[in-house]
């Protein structure tokens, strides 16, 4: 077998990557939004079936739907991550080319401004889209705090996956509330505060 870290075995990951992509990252997304607690159950309990049609007001439903299926996308993603780190293969650059690309195709075929509406599932494109984003961002603070771990510390790799997963989503899912909130605003410049 070629070394994985030869140019030629680092091209044919790359294009694995990039070809594997959307496919796979629609299966997780699928997989994310039954993660931690099943979506359904959150969608009814917290009631997302929105009047958000139009509406500028800032709910924080909302973001917790999106935060929800993308700390789900997340969770995949970092247990790939770690199934493979234990086969000692270091695969950070490929993991984020394919959330990247992901991200980029489901943010550009749903609508981070508003859901759609007059269909069954009509804002599925609009979760999708920002579940993405979300997700894409707390990955990538899991990548950086894996690679800051490495350098850092001779630790076990189970503990700086553990504590790298921990970390990034929470500072994630904090950076993402704001990147949302700029979105908002950006989309509905008016939008008050408040639940």
């Amino acid at each position: 077998m070629k070394n994985p870290t030869e140019p030629n075995a680092l091209v044919y990951r790359l294009m694995l990557a990039v070809f594997l992509a959307v496919p796979i990252n629609y299966a997780i997304f699928l997989l994310g939004m039954h993660m931690a607690i099943p979506y359904l159950l959150l969608h009814n309990l917290l009631g997302y079936d929105w009047t958000a049609y139009g509406s500028s007001r800032i709910d924080i439903r909302r973001f917790l739907e999106f935060w929800h299926v993308g700390f789900g996308i997340h969770a995949v993603y970092m247990a790939v991550y770690a199934i493979i780190a234990k086969r000692k293969v270091k695969l950070k650059i490929e993991l984020l080319i394919a959330m990247a690309i992901g991200a980029a195709v489901f943010i550009h075929m749903g609508d981070l401004d508003r859901p759609s509406r007059g269909f069954v599932l009509s804002n599925l494109g609009y979760i999708m889209a920002y579940a993405f984003l979300f997700a894409a961002i707390m990955f990538s603070v899991f990548i950086l705090l894996v690679v800051i771990l490495d350098i850092a510390t001779k630790w076990k790799e189970s503990i700086k996956i553990t504590l790298s997963f921990v970390l990034s989503s929470t500072l994630g899912g904090i950076l993402s509330y704001f990147v949302w909130i700029a979105l908002f605003r950006h989309f509905h410049e008016s939008a008050p505060l408040g639940g």
